[in-house]
């Protein structure tokens, strides 16, 4: 038996689409938009200083993003970079001295996420600042034959700020993956040899939390 307009019309609006949406089928706006995102992945770093220039390939990053609505997010991340290096040295035939220098640098940082959306929900462009603490470490040691062992270490917190962006490419509505670059700004001050600016490269897996 065929339905008339007004009766199919509260049939869809009444039980066609709250079924659809109970069953994951077309799912209502608020769905649309996660509780929160939990993303981490490897993180590359180029560091450039009062004259001094190098790249930290081993490093990583995560993060944690609560939404407020499908534009305003706020973010807290964590990141840590890490470098070492050995030298050796021959004195003598029989004096000899290895070395090995260890950089670690970690942040603690937190702000606003602004998100973009495209006709294609599948990628999702975003832009945020965050501020916060960055934790640079650094230890030396030496020693070898005919000579004495040395060691110390030093660590020291500054303030940073982080500029970035990047895009989601969603796999599906609950997973897939970030690549991003941002800038960061270490602020030390010039008796202690000048800020240091840091550009980040990242890649990660992303996991949305539904509502």
């Amino acid at each position: 038996m065929a339905m008339s307009a007004p009766v199919r019309a509260i049939w869809l609006s009444g039980v066609a689409l709250p079924l659809a949406s109970m069953l994951g089928i077309m799912p209502p706006a608020a769905a649309q938009t996660p509780k929160l995102d939990l993303s981490a992945g490897y993180q590359f770093t180029s560091v450039s200083g009062e004259g001094d220039n190098f790249t930290i390939p081993a490093g990583w990053y995560a993060d944690l993003a609560g939404h407020l609505s499908r534009i305003f997010s706020v973010v807290f991340e964590v990141t840590g970079a890490y470098k070492t290096e050995t030298q050796s040295v021959t004195i003598s035939p029989t004096r000899s001295v290895s070395a090995e220098a260890k950089a670690r640098l970690h942040t603690f940082m937190g702000g606003a996420r602004v998100s973009g959306h495209t006709t294609n929900t599948a990628i999702m462009p975003f832009a945020q600042a965050l501020f916060g603490a960055a934790n640079l470490s650094a230890s030396l040691s030496a020693s070898g034959a005919g000579t004495s062992s040395i060691g110390e270490s030093h660590s020291e917190t500054k303030a940073a700020m982080h500029l970035g962006g990047g895009v989601h490419l969603m796999a599906s509505r609950r997973a897939g993956i970030r690549a991003a670059a941002a800038y960061r700004r270490i602020f030390i001050p010039a008796d202690e040899g000048g800020g240091e600016n840091d550009f980040l490269f990242q890649v990660g897996i992303v996991v949305a939390i539904p509502r």
